[in-house]
C-alpha cells in the first residue's frame, strides 16, 4: 500500500505547476496597502510548506510530513488550509493512523469542504481527492459505516461534484461524478465484510451510472469494475 500511495502522490507533485499563477496578483516584495505585503508573504510561505509536505509524502516520510504540516497549519493562510488538511489526511492514512485521518476528513468537510484546491487542476474542491483516498482505505478495511458517514456529510455534493480519479501509477484516469467511486467503494466495503447481498444492492444503485473508479490500483470504467467485483464476490 505504501508504494501505491507514493505513486498516487506523484501526480499531486506534478500538479504544482498548474498553480504557478495562483498568486499572480501577489505583490511579494511589498504592497501599497498596509499589511498587504505581509499577507502575500504569508500566503507564499504557506504554499511553500505544502510543497515541502508533498515532497515528504512522495518520499514515504508520512510521519515527518504530518508533523511539518501540523506545525504550520494554524498560521497558514485560510485559502490554503483546505489543501493542508487534505495532505494531513494523506499523511495520517499513509502512516496507518486511520482514526486520525478520519478526523481530518471530518474537519475538512465541515470547515473547508467548499474550498477550491490550489494543488489540483480544473478547480476541483479540496474535498474530492480527500474523500476518494479515505473511502479507498475504508473499503479495504470493510468500514461501511465510515463510508456512509462521508456520504451523509457530503449531502447534495455527493452527486454534484466532479473528481479526477488517479491510478496507482500516478496517472489521471479521467473525471467522474463523486457519487460513482464513493458508491463503488461502499460496495467493496460491504463485500470485504462478507455482506454480499448488500454489496449487490449497492452495485444495483450504480446500474444507470457511468464513470471511472479505482479497482486494485487501476482506473477502470464502472461497468468493467462492477463485473470484476461481482466475480470476486462469487468466489
Amino acid at each position: 500500500m505504501a508504494r501505491k500511495f507514493f505513486l498516487f502522490l506523484m501526480i499531486l507533485s506534478v500538479s504544482v505547476v498548474l498553480v504557478s499563477g495562483a498568486f499572480a496578483d501577489c505583490n511579494c516584495e511589498g504592497s501599497d496597502t498596509e499589511g498587504g505585503g505581509n499577507r502575500d508573504a504569508a500566503a507564499l510561505g504557506g504554499f511553500s510548506v505544502l510543497q515541502d509536505g508533498m515532497k515528504l509524502l512522495g518520499a514515504g516520510n508520512f510521519v515527518e510530513a504530518g508533523k511539518a504540516l501540523e506545525k504550520s497549519l494554524a498560521a497558514m493562510d485560510p485559502k490554503l488550509r483546505g489543501d493542508a488538511l487534505r495532505l494531513l489526511l494523506f499523511a495520517d492514512l499513509g502512516a496507518g493512523e486511520y482514526d486520525r485521518g478520519k478526523a481530518r476528513l471530518e474537519e475538512l468537510l465541515s470547515r473547508y469542504g467548499d474550498a477550491r484546491s490550489l494543488l489540483v487542476g480544473d478547480g476541483e474542491r479540496v474535498r474530492g481527492a480527500a474523500v476518494l483516498r479515505f473511502v479507498e482505505v475504508a473499503a479495504e478495511r470493510g468500514n461501511v459505516a465510515d463510508i456512509d458517514a462521508v456520504r451523509e456529510a457530503l449531502g447534495p455534493a455527493l452527486k454534484l461534484d466532479w473528481v479526477t480519479v488517479v491510478d496507482a501509477t500516478g496517472h489521471a484516469g479521467g473525471r467522474t461524478k463523486l457519487f460513482v467511486p464513493v458508491e463503488f467503494a461502499r460496495a467493496q466495503a460491504l463485500a470485504a465484510s462478507g455482506r454480499n447481498a448488500e454489496a449487490a444492492e449497492s452495485l444495483q444503485r450504480l446500474s444507470f451510472s457511468s464513470g471511472r473508479v479505482l479497482w486494485k490500483g487501476r482506473v477502470l470504467d464502472l461497468d468493467e469494475a462492477v463485473e470484476e467485483l461481482r466475480r470476486t464476490m462469487a468466489g
